[in-house]
């Protein structure tokens, strides 16, 4: 015996479909449009070519009820191009700008993109909203959630308030919404009808909650204009130091005075970045902890490197360390912490936030007193003291590493033939390579002698190195090689 499937034909469930048009306020005999869409979008009752919809026509037209509607839609929803059912939630017809049709609604609603369908459920309890008027399931991923008011508003007072819904969720959960949903004109999904995934579209909510325009005031958050920074380039590292932010030389330790010292990343980091990492933006509370999480990952990145540019060595890890304690604190995706940093934790300058928190004036003063705290520096041990000049036009006083002081002829001629001759004096003293360029650099910079670089000092290095040896070869350089004959 050979069974033989038969495909049954699908119907529009009129019944679940009228009750959720009833239920936001549109009665049996009251007008509304119907869309078929997809690909492309056909709207039932029809509009006259290159003409207005007639409200006044199509409400008459509804007090005959909506038989003739659903057969138009089910005849158009066999087409591969329209196979999803709709209504426009706002009266008037479809259009607003070329056309002006729709200019008042009644309705706020929300979808929300990309999160787990069970996530999305009891959303607005989290985001402290009222209980909705109505919750559909679309029978595919989301749902769509609705608040009816108890008037019709102008179309742009709706507008700003679905935007300020969807503010409203962000804040508090961090789920972004689908901002179609803004739109008064856009085609919503009517109960009723299958989803491509099999599943009819039906309510799974009720309330029949009526809302005021004081009521919505009341629980919507108002929109957050897109945070700038001021006065602060593209790729900026540092925040201007303020007027009254100035700090000597010998006030805080150089990164030569901590050569064996890592400093942690918080003493880069504002303390209010820091009480939020150390107590975490918990579900239901206002804050979107999962943008904050991105920001922190920049804010915390940005710290290193700002250490870094003072040439301080930085704790190894410490900036992963304070990211996991925030996302655990703030139990991001049950503290899946692979989860937050795969999400959130973006290459340093990702999103446009490149500065760090603090000035460079500050950041100096806070290692400073950290420094003293534990006992790694104090101020008149520093390097500092031993690299600062005079304000003596003719001579520099000038301290060595080895704690001798001497006065050289503030000249360009004096300062160079000292230098030479304490190349050759270090070199002879001091056999580590290390030292030997600590020491030279400290006394070059001393001396002011920014012109000469790196590569020349390491040749005056190898020079006295070669006189010593007894070598009496000597560096060629290019110019004079060019006027030599090819061997």
């Amino acid at each position: 015996m050979v069974i033989t499937a038969v495909k049954t034909e699908q119907i529009i469930d009129t019944a679940e479909a009228n009750k959720m048009l009833r239920l936001l306020g549109i009665g049996a005999n009251d007008p509304v449009v119907l869309c078929c869409y997809g690909e492309t979008n056909k709207y039932f009752p029809k509009r006259k070519r290159n003409r207005n919809y007639d409200w006044a026509e199509v409400t008459l037209q509804a007090k005959e009820g909506r038989a003739g509607l659903f057969a138009q839609a089910q005849k158009a929803l066999q087409d591969p191009k329209t196979q999803n059912l709709g209504f426009i939630n706002c009266p008037g017809g479809v259009a607003k700008k070329k056309r002006k049709e729709v200019t008042v609604g009644n309705l706020l609603v929300y979808e929300i993109d990309n999160e787990e369908l069970d996530d999305q459920w009891d959303v607005w309890t989290d985001s402290h909203l009222p209980t909705p008027t109505l919750v559909l399931f679309t029978g595919g991923k989301s749902y769509h959630v609705y608040y009816r008011l108890d008037n019709h508003y102008p179309i742009k007072t709706i507008e700003l308030w679905r935007k300020r819904l969807s503010q409203t969720i962000f804040n508090y959960t961090g789920f972004t919404t689908d901002h179609a949903m803004h739109n008064a004109v856009q085609p919503c999904r009517l109960a009723g009808w299958r989803h491509k995934t099999g599943d009819r579209s039906r309510i799974v909510l009720e309330s029949g909650n009526v809302y005021s325009a004081r009521e919505v005031e009341s629980f919507l958050d108002d929109l957050e204009e897109e945070e700038k920074e001021v006065g602060i380039g593209a790729g900026q590292l540092w925040r201007p130091d303020g007027e009254d932010e100035t700090i000597d030389v010998t006030d805080y330790p150089s990164a030569k005075d901590l050569v064996n010292v890592a400093l942690p990343v918080e003493l880069a980091v504002s303390k209010k970045t820091m009480n939020l990492i150390n107590s975490g933006l918990k579900s239901g509370c206002k804050g979107n902890r999962y943008t904050k999480a991105h920001s922190i990952s920049q804010t915390l990145q940005a710290a290193r490197k700002q250490l870094e540019d003072l040439d301080y060595k930085v704790v190894e890890g410490d900036v992963e360390r304070l990211y996991t304690k925030y996302c655990t604190n703030s139990d991001l995706y049950e503290s899946d912490i692979e989860r937050c940093f795969k999400r959130h934790f973006e290459p340093y300058g990702s999103g446009n936030m490149t500065c760090g928190e603090l000035s460079k004036v500050y950041l100096k003063r806070r290692i400073a007193k950290y420094c003293r705290e534990q006992g790694y520096w104090n101020k008149s041990d520093s390097s500092h003291t031993t690299s600062k000049i005079e304000k003596d036009d003719s001579v520099i006083n000038l301290k060595l590493p080895a704690g001798d002081e001497v006065e050289v002829d503030n000249n360009i001629k004096s300062t160079f033939n000292f230098f030479s001759d304490y190349v050759s004096a270090i070199v002879k003293e001091e056999k580590n390579m290390l030292k030997r360029y600590v020491y030279l650099r400290h006394v070059k910079d001393q001396l002011k002698l920014k012109h000469l670089k790196d590569n020349e000092l390491t040749t005056q290095i190898m020079e006295v190195q070669d006189v010593i040896m007894g070598n009496t070869f000597r560096p060629i350089y290019a110019e004079e090689r060019i006027k030599n004959e090819i061997p």
